[in-house]
């Protein structure tokens, strides 16, 4: 496909995803490097809303996988809401505490329009979780489960932008690994965002 074959408005978009990243500062993250093992931790099949996890009070289910169980939750000591990942135990034992909490902080040094914001990863009553930005509008599995294929337009926009987040990482370093629908988040605007850094690492990781 010729890029000039593009709608007009899309074209304009794309040219402005297709630019080279602009890389913000990271935010400071939760967490240390102490090198502890891991802890085993439980398998979580469903948590109470109201329940405290560390600093965290649980919210609603918003959805699970192979890597864990996700959940709308509110930080206790600044009141801000974030999703919260619980990694799974049989995930969490072939893991290393200390390479777990670096590679979060480098995937939170992500800053751009289309990547999920990792505020951080920490340990909540022995249980590995990450801390994201909470993305209201699900994720692009949902949206075709519920329209159907995309049209033509809309799915060269999305792909654009998950493309877009894809270079902001590599630009800090960071390798995706797990790159599908169920993993590429929709705001309130309608704009895709790659997410779920459970899998990521270090470009440089020999």
């Amino acid at each position: 496909m010729d890029y000039r074959d593009l709608p007009p408005d899309l074209s304009r978009r794309a040219r402005d995803l297709l630019a080279p990243p602009t890389i913000e500062a990271a935010h400071p993250t939760q967490g240390d490097e102490s090198g502890r093992p891991i802890p085993a931790g439980v398998e979580i099949p469903s948590l109470p809303e109201g329940k405290i996890m560390g600093r965290y009070r649980i919210g609603r289910r918003l959805g699970g996988g192979g890597m864990g169980e996700v959940y709308e939750a509110v930080e206790l000591d600044g009141h801000r809401q974030v999703a919260l990942k619980i990694i799974k135990s049989a995930v969490a034992s072939g893991l290393s505490r200390d390479r777990f909490l670096r590679e979060g902080k480098l995937a939170a040094s992500i800053s751009h329009p289309n990547s999920v914001y990792v505020f951080g990863t920490d340990d909540a009553d022995g249980n590995l979780v990450i801390a994201m930005e909470l993305m209201p509008g699900g994720t692009l599995a949902d949206v075709v489960r519920q329209r159907g294929p995309l049209p033509y337009t809309e799915a060269v926009d999305a792909t654009l932008q998950m493309i877009a987040g894809l270079r902001a990482a590599e630009a800090r370093g960071v390798l995706h690994r797990d790159v599908k629908p169920a993993n590429c988040f929709v705001d309130a605007d309608t704009n895709v965002k790659i997410g779920d850094y459970g899998l990521s690492k270090p470009t440089d990781d020999a």
